[in-house]
């Protein structure tokens, strides 16, 4: 989810959660949200993006839980070309 717009020289604010936790016998693999939001006209949060990153760690899985199934479903991309291109 992103807004239209992602304005230059505002303060946004993020907050973390864990979403899943997975284990993958000797490792494990937890899914993490990062939402950002600023401060609308009355003082209030509005979200702007979320990203959803997981992060593969070796050597603490064996905890036996396999998971709430409420890890992020990756999207297609886009069907348009790409914004910018760096060389």
């Amino acid at each position: 989810m992103v807004k239209p717009t992602i304005n230059i020289g505002v303060k946004y604010q993020q907050d973390y959660e864990i979403i899943d936790v997975q284990d993958k016998g000797k490792n494990a693999v937890i899914y993490v949200r990062q939402t950002c939001y600023t401060k609308n006209e009355k003082g209030g949060k509005e979200k702007v993006f979320y990203i959803d990153r997981s992060f593969f760690i070796r050597g603490i899985g064996g905890f036996g839980f396999k998971g709430n199934n409420s890890s992020p479903v990756i999207s297609s991309p886009p069907k348009r070309g790409q914004d910018t291109e760096f060389t």
